[in-house]
Formats: structure tokens, C-alpha cells, sequence
């Protein structure tokens, strides 16, 4: 299946994009920005396992357009965008539980995810990026907690080598 002749991202089985959804066997669907392609399976066994595989295709295309008109979109707002661009916001409003939900778990664990396939860590992941962009304290008054911190993050290293 072709999206069309702006988007140029095909959509193939599961089967055929390797050891992916072996190895990553929670991922119902994913967008491969290396070789625009989304890996999914529509299942039309039922019509709630239809609308659901739908659902995830719509999340996956939109990655798929967020590769092609935003590149630069950190990982955060490229989740975020795609999961709530299927929400029902009545059902939310009504169901203010399941926000936690979506933010914790869906929109959490794929930016957690994409992460650790990175193997990296985002940047605000520590308390230095917080005090810095979001509290705006003055740098100089950053420079001996930024220390202590960094200290910290060394020994939690070398505890964890350890342990290996």
C-alpha cells in the first residue's frame, strides 16, 4: 500500500520488516524513518480489532508526516501529536483517569522506548536541565549542584558496572 505521491511511505506486515517486532514484542505497529516504511497489521477479525488497527495507523502515519514536514520535532512532541490526534476528547473529559494513563504509559513508554533503541538519555532527564530551562536559575548559582549532580550520576555508574 502507498500512501500517496507526496508522502512516498509504504505499509507492510509485521512479517516483513525483520526482527523487530521480535524482538520488540509490545509494539503493535511501528514508522522505520530509514526506510519510510510502517510495519503493522490491520486485523479485521472483529470491529473493534479493525478500528484499533486503524488507530494505529493513523499514529503511525503521522510520524510518517512528521518525518517528511517536521524533522527537527524532539521525540516528546512527535509522541504526544500522534497519540492525541486519536484521542476522543469527550471520552477524556468523562474518563479524566485514563489522561494519566495515556500520558504515563503510551506517550511515556514510546518516548522511554525510542530512547533506548537511541541509547541515549534526553536531556532533560536530570534535575540540572530543570533548574536551568524551566526555574531559569542564574548559572553561577548552578555550578556547585551541577558538580554534586554529575558526582552522583559517576558513582551511580560505577555502582551499576559493578553489579554487571
Amino acid at each position: 500500500m502507498n500512501l500517496g505521491a507526496n508522502l512516498k511511505t509504504t505499509i507492510t506486515a509485521k512479517s516483513a520488516c525483520g526482527q523487530y517486532f521480535y524482538d520488540d514484542s509490545i509494539a503493535s505497529a511501528a514508522f522505520f524513518e530509514e526506510r519510510n516504511n510502517i510495519g503493522i497489521d490491520i486485523k479485521k477479525q472483529t470491529l473493534d480489532s479493525y478500528t484499533g488497527s486503524l488507530g494505529e495507523l493513523e499514529h503511525e502515519v503521522i510520524h510518517a508526516i512528521q518525518q517528511k514536514e517536521s524533522q527537527s520535532m524532539p521525540i516528546e512532541l512527535r509522541e504526544y501529536e500522534a497519540y492525541i490526534a486519536g484521542a476522543n476528547v469527550d471520552y477524556l473529559q468523562e474518563n479524566p483517569e485514563v489522561i494519566k494513563m495515556l500520558f504515563q504509559h503510551m506517550v511515556g513508554g514510546s518516548v522511554s522506548s525510542w530512547y533506548q533503541e537511541e541509547g541515549t538519555r534526553p536531556k532533560w532527564d536530570n534535575p540540572i536541565f530543570f533548574l536551568k530551562n524551566i526555574d531559569k536559575l542564574p548559572v553561577d548559582s548552578l555550578t556547585e549542584i551541577e558538580r554534586k549532580f554529575n558526582e552522583e550520576e559517576r558513582i551511580k555508574e560505577l555502582r551499576e558496572s559493578f553489579k554487571g
